[in-house]
């Protein structure tokens, strides 16, 4: 953790610890920030310490690819049941949605329904909601409803950190002067 990602991490332990207590949670930035592992992280967390919690984990491609067969093919009944009864609902990639009416519709009942029941929802994409062109201002004033955190690309130290822990958990000989190009 660094000063690049010091408020994102922060939000990111609240919402694992308690969810539902910072509802929706918008990480933006970047390619390559963290914001994925973070994701990952939030998940992981709540599985071990709240087994009873249903969460789901999906790009947002994929729930679009859902939402498309349950339209066409399976059911909606089906597909809002699942998608809007659980406890924590994670979707990366947001800006995927852009332009994608139908979906976009189906995404801002979802996320309306489980801020009702108080349960969490967690998203992330490249850029800032406000600057997610073709979202709507429906679904932009959902996403800055909640919690909105930026993350940048780590500083020097937090870069040399990772390496070198990477270096001990694969138990490889790394000179301190290599990590430090690396």
């Amino acid at each position: 953790t660094g000063h690049a990602n010091k408020v994102a991490f922060a939000s990111a332990q609240m919402v694992a610890e308690r969810p539902g207590s910072v509802s929706p949670l918008f990480m933006y930035g970047r390619t390559g920030v963290g914001k994925t592992h973070l994701l990952e992280s939030i998940l992981s967390q709540v599985g071990t310490t709240q087994p009873n919690t249903t969460a789901l984990y999906l790009a947002a491609e994929q729930f679009t690819s859902l939402f498309l067969e349950a339209l066409h093919h399976s059911g909606l009944p089906s597909f809002r049941r699942k998608y809007r009864n659980v406890g924590l609902l994670i979707l990366d990639d947001v800006q995927f949605f852009t332009g994608k009416n139908a979906t976009l519709g189906e995404l801002l009942h979802t996320i309306d329904t489980l801020l009702r029941k108080g349960h969490q929802v967690v998203l992330a994409a490249d850029r800032p909601p406000a600057e997610l062109d073709g979202l709507g201002p429906e679904l932009t004033s959902r996403l800055v409803g909640g919690m909105v955190c930026r993350l940048d690309a780590p500083d020097h130290d937090v870069r040399l950190e990772i390496v070198r822990r990477y270096v001990k958990q694969l138990d490889i000989a790394m000179p301190a002067d290599v990590q430090q190009l690396v």
